[in-house]
């Protein structure tokens, strides 16, 4: 049995067809205006006042992306990121997700969870100024795993005006972080 839906909002298309394959791909416009990430744990008494100001910015921010595309069938589950995502913290400073040839994220039957990203910040709220790029990363049976290289600016507690750059493989894995 064959057959095909479209539904269309305002900002978002939906389009459903099924042809001997079940496949589904959502676009458009992805705008979050109360996000947060509490990875880093809440703002404790001992910390840098940077590490404070970096928690905080994360905690409370926006998110605009103008246009993405996630599809679904058979075959695995893609997101694309069709143009530049950004995350702007009410503490000031910006993150920027560039969009890129290869899927922010992909997921095959066969294979590991995995995607590309690139990654670039503007100083402010405890923000730091970066651009890091991940061509590759992928998750393994204990962790993950991602080529990446980059550079930052940073001033972090003693360590004030510290300008670095690195390039090989984060790899995490069973509580063990290495690069």
């Amino acid at each position: 049995c064959n057959s095909a839906a479209t539904l269309r909002y305002p900002e978002m298309q939906l389009d459903m067809v099924r042809d001997g394959l079940a496949r589904i791909s959502l676009a458009g416009d992805l705008n979050i205006a109360q996000g947060g990430f509490k990875g880093l744990g809440p703002v404790g008494p001992d910390d840098a006042p940077e590490l404070a100001a970096l928690k905080r910015s994360l905690g409370q921010f926006s998110i605009k992306a103008p246009s993405v595309r996630l599809r679904a069938s058979n075959s695995g589950i893609e997101l694309n990121l069709l143009e530049t995502v950004q995350l702007t913290p009410t503490q000031g400073g910006q993150v920027r997700l560039e969009a890129a040839k290869s899927p922010l994220f992909t997921l095959s039957p066969n294979g590991p969870a995995s995607g590309a990203a690139k990654l670039v910040s503007t100083p402010g709220g405890g923000l730091p100024r970066a651009e890091i790029d991940i061509p590759r990363w992928q998750m393994t049976p204990r962790g993950f795993e991602a080529q990446m290289s980059g550079r930052a600016s940073l001033d972090f507690g003693p360590a004030q005006g510290i300008d670095l750059s690195a390039s090989g493989l984060l790899r995490s894995a069973s509580g063990t972080t290495t690069f």
